[in-house]
């Protein structure tokens, strides 16, 4: 079940993210933050400008506003260096290496020195990154598909190790773009578990999904964007039941 809310030390904070790409205001003045050992959920319709707001937080895209985490300021920070102090994020086509192994997937993401270095990584085998490989399989339970390949992976599975893949590394918060789609109900709610697992360590996680009962069963919190504003938050009872979120988005999906 999801934790009370109120009762996290706030990791990751946004505040007036703004967007714009020519005359179109993408995010505008978005303000949220997410606490440490808790699932905060983004919704919206398509086209609302969730994952736009990811890209700002995580510095693939020129925002104003300011984001912090920790208590420190990640302005003018690039993207390796939020990825550095423990902000990271999974993408919508998440796809893996399908010619490595789950174990060498991973430790391509934990090099720092470019492409050359990262394959002397995988090849070479060396042994911190073998550590910290291990360490990000178990904490998402797939520590035994260390050396398969994806193919040999249900989708959940591989799901799972993009997750994992995200979480080299000091993590503190992992934004999570639509981790969800393509899986069925049984395999959602699988992965619903292992999230809720993950946060009850400490993690922050931003989860952006279509998934409503994904999102209404795991998230402590819920904030509702529409045209790139956040029109509701509160939890998932009070954002399910808010007169305004069931007219941008929920319909007649959810009950109040």
């Amino acid at each position: 079940m999801p934790a009370e809310p109120g009762a996290h030390r706030r990791l990751l904070e946004t505040t007036g993210i703004s967007v714009r790409y020519g005359g179109v205001r993408a995010n505008d003045e978005v303000t949220l933050d997410v606490g440490g050992g808790e699932i905060v959920g983004l919704i919206g319709p398509n086209g609302a400008g969730k994952t736009t707001f990811v890209d700002a937080v995580t510095g693939f895209t020129r925002y104003s506003g300011t984001v912090g985490l920790g208590g420190a300021g990640l302005d003018g920070s690039g993207p390796h260096q939020r990825r550095r102090a423990g902000l990271a994020r999974t993408w919508q086509a998440g796809e893996l290496f399908g010619d490595l192994t789950v174990a060498e997937n991973l430790t391509v993401a934990v090099a720092r020195s470019g492409v050359r270095g990262a394959f002397t990584d995988v090849f070479g085998r060396r042994g911190r990154s073998d550590r910290v490989v291990r360490s990000a399989l178990e904490l998402v339970g797939v520590a035994a598909l260390a050396d398969r390949r994806p193919d040999e992976l249900t989708l959940g599975q591989q799901k799972l190790v993009g997750v994992a893949r995200a979480l080299v590394g000091a993590t503190q918060v992992l934004l999570l773009d639509e981790p969800a789609a393509g899986l069925d109900t049984e395999e959602s709610a699988a992965f619903g578990g292992e999230l809720r697992r993950l946060s009850a360590g400490g993690l922050g996680v931003l989860l952006i999904d279509h998934d409503m009962t994904l999102v209404l069963d795991v998230c402590d919190r819920v904030y509702v964007m529409d045209f790139g504003r956040i029109i509701a938050a509160g939890t998932p009872a009070e954002v399910s039941a808010d007169e305004r979120v069931v007219a941008a988005y929920l319909g007649s999906a959810v009950t109040p």
